[in-house]
Formats: structure tokens, C-alpha cells, sequence
């Protein structure tokens, strides 16, 4: 580390336990460590378990307030106290940095730490193309700009805010969550989907299993499987769906896996059929695993992952009907699908963990620069 001085960083995530942002905070909390910083990770640890591998020198606290009982002033009562309890563990901690994950977080921490002199990083994980709602998109494209600095996933991202006058962003991509696969697997003949089942819309579920309709009369053999959790209503919804385009007997709602890594290497086709993502984690693991793939281009943002042709297949957003007929030339052609695969591990490792932590150091270091 610079001058060999132990730095402090205090992290603030809403939960460990579950989606692309926690997996990608786990990762950069230990390697902070492996860094020589002093890292400690503010999370609700009471609602929701850590789930992700945490290194035993990163320090947990818990940043957790439970509801008004009074359901009308709930929401603004939970707000008011997470920026007071942020206070609190900010002037504990005594950090050198904070570095702030989602935008609900970010605006609870920022005003939680006003007149501390902290730098605050704010790292947000959704494609700023998605809209959030009122409240979300005044944090977004409004508070945001008073971050010290601001990590946004892609360049497309970037180039849209600047147009709206942001001079604090940089673009990090996230690191992989498993090392590059080179080797030779057995690969069954389904299309493997993966994300959570709650936002389902968002991760075009639907239109997969709407597209499953008419693929699986012609391409026999094949089934398709979604990986991830979700609610008992989510299921019900999902297994609705599959009912009712009648392709119960090809489609399989897996739940939560714990090993995905032997997933991605068994799937014969990974499909990322998305509405909206920022820089979509299962699709970089797909990728690292071999597995070939097809995504919709979701606003040129798989552009930044993705060699069209040829270490994967990228469809223009929302053309269902080329994003089916794709898929069934890919199930059907096994020689395209070793070419795709094979290049596509050979690809990802630009978006390896030492390329990632130069970056989230190199902007700790300009960030704690910047206000001293």
C-alpha cells in the first residue's frame, strides 16, 4: 500500500446475503484485507444471514433497525433511523473511507456522515437505463453527484451520465467469481437461466419460457432450468406460467444452488433473456465456465462482455422472435457451441480479481487524496 500506511474502510451494504452486489462486496472486502487495509462491513445481519465467504479479519457490525408498528410512518421512521445508526458506526469506526453500495444505502450513509470528513464511495450495481421510481432516480441522477466518487459497472453507463453533467464516475468492472475453465466437461442438453426468482420481470423469465413454447416442439431432447431463489409467490407465479404455455415436462425450477460452478460447466447453453442488468454476474460466470451463451444486448451492455459471433451470441433488445431462432440454431449446432465456449473462458481475463482491485485501490487511494 501507498507509504505503507494501514488504511481504514468501512463498508455499507444493505444485506450478505443474497444478489450480484453482495457476491461482488464479499470479494472486494477480502481482498482489501490481502490488501493490507483494515476493512469492516456495516450489513443487516440480523434479517438476512451472511452468506458469502467473509475473510475472519473483516470486521462485521450489524446496520439493522426494525419498523414502526405503525405502517403509515414505517417507511420514513426505518430511513431516519438507519441514517441516525449510520452516524453512529461512521463515528465509531472512525473510517478513513466509506464506500457505500446500493443507492437506498448510499443517500442513509451520506446524510448519516455530513460534517464527519469522510470521503464517501458511492457503488452502485443497476444499469442506470432502469427506472427506480421517484426516489430512486432523485438519488441516482441528483444525490449521487455528491458522492466523492461514484462506480458505475459499464462505459454505457458512464457516457450517460455524463450527459447529465456527473464529473465523479468510473467505470469498474465487476471480477470474476470463479477462476477461467479450460478444461473438458460433460455438457447436458438443457439451457440453463440464473437469477432471482422475485424479479422474475426483470430477468425475462417470462419471455423464456414463453419462447421454451415453441422451441421445445422443435428441438427434441432439450430441456430448459432456472437456477435461484424466491418467494412461495414467485414459484406459484413462475410454475403458472410453465403451466400454461404447457412445458411442464421441459422445464425445471432448480431453487437455490450451492454449487454453481459444476452447473455452468454442465449446461450445454446459457441464457440471459433480461430486461434490464448492470453488468450481469451469472453471465460473466457462464463465460468463465465455458458455457456458450445468448443475451439480449440489454442497451449495449453486454457489448462490454460479450464478442458478438464469437464468445457468445448477443440479440437486439426485445426481438424475441431472433432471440428464438438463435437458440434453436445454437441447441442444434454442437460445433458452434464448443466454439463459443471455448472462447468465451479464454475472454474473461480482463475482468480478473487483480485487474478489479488495482481499480477499487486506485480510487481509494484519488478519493482519501481528493479530501486530505
Amino acid at each position: 500500500m501507498q507509504g505503507n500506511i494501514k488504511r481504514k474502510v468501512l463498508v455499507f451494504i444493505d444485506q450478505m446475503s443474497i444478489g450480484g452486489a453482495a457476491r461482488v462486496t464479499s470479494i472486494m472486502a477480502n481482498e482489501l484485507v490481502e490488501y493490507g487495509y483494515t476493512v469492516t462491513i456495516a450489513c443487516d445481519n440480523i434479517k438476512y444471514p451472511i452468506d458469502y465467504t467473509i475473510n475472519k479479519n473483516v470486521r462485521i457490525v450489524s446496520f439493522h433497525k426494525k419498523r414502526n408498528s405503525i405502517p403509515i410512518v414505517s417507511s420514513l421512521w426505518k430511513e431516519f433511523s438507519l441514517i441516525a445508526l449510520s452516524r453512529e458506526i461512521i463515528k465509531s469506526e472512525k473510517p478513513d473511507l466509506i464506500i457505500a453500495v446500493t443507492y437506498m444505502v448510499f443517500s442513509q450513509v451520506y446524510f448519516g456522515s455530513i460534517g464527519l470528513g469522510i470521503p464517501v464511495i458511492a457503488y452502485d450495481h443497476t444499469s442506470f437505463s432502469r427506472n427506480l421510481g421517484f426516489i430512486g432516480n432523485i438519488i441516482r441522477f441528483h444525490l449521487y453527484k455528491h458522492a466523492d466518487q461514484l462506480v458505475v459497472l459499464t462505459n454505457k453507463d458512464q457516457a450517460l451520465l455524463q450527459k447529465r453533467s456527473f464529473h465523479n464516475t468510473t467505470v469498474i468492472y465487476n471480477p470474476l467469481t470463479y477462476p477461467e475453465f479450460n478444461g473438458n466437461s460433460h455438457r447436458g442438453k438443457f439451457v440453463l437461466c440464473v437469477g432471482r426468482l422475485n424479479s422474475w420481470k426483470v430477468k425475462g423469465f417470462d419471455r423464456i419460457i414463453s419462447i421454451w413454447k415453441d422451441i421445445s416442439r422443435e428441438v427434441d431432447g432439450w430441456k430448459l432450468k432456472i437456477a435461484g431463489d424466491g418467494s412461495e409467490s414467485s414459484i406459484r407465479t413462475l410454475e403458472t406460467m410453465i403451466k400454461n404455455n404447457s412445458v411442464e415436462s421441459s422445464v425445471e425450477l432448480l431453487g437455490a444452488i450451492s454449487d454453481m460452478e459444476n452447473l455452468y460447466r454442465s449446461a450445454g447453453i446459457f441464457a440471459l433473456p433480461s430486461r434490464v442488468e448492470g453488468f450481469p454476474m451469472v453471465l460473466m460466470e457462464a463465460l468463465s465456465q465455458g458455457c456458450p451463451s445468448i443475451s439480449f444486448s440489454i442497451g449495449g451492455a453486454i457489448d462490454e462482455m460479450v464478442d458478438n459471433n464469437k464468445t457468445g451470441l448477443i440479440i437486439n433488445d426485445n426481438d424475441i422472435n431472433d432471440f428464438e431462432a438463435k437458440l434453436k440454431l445454437l441447441m442444434s449446432d454442437g460445433t458452434m457451441r464448443t466454439r463459443l465456449g471455448e472462447n468465451a473462458s479464454k475472454s474473461v481475463g480482463r475482468f480478473c480479481r487483480d485487474n478489479y482491485m488495482k481499480s477499487i485501490h486506485a480510487i481509494i487511494l484519488k478519493s482519501i487524496n481528493i479530501n486530505q
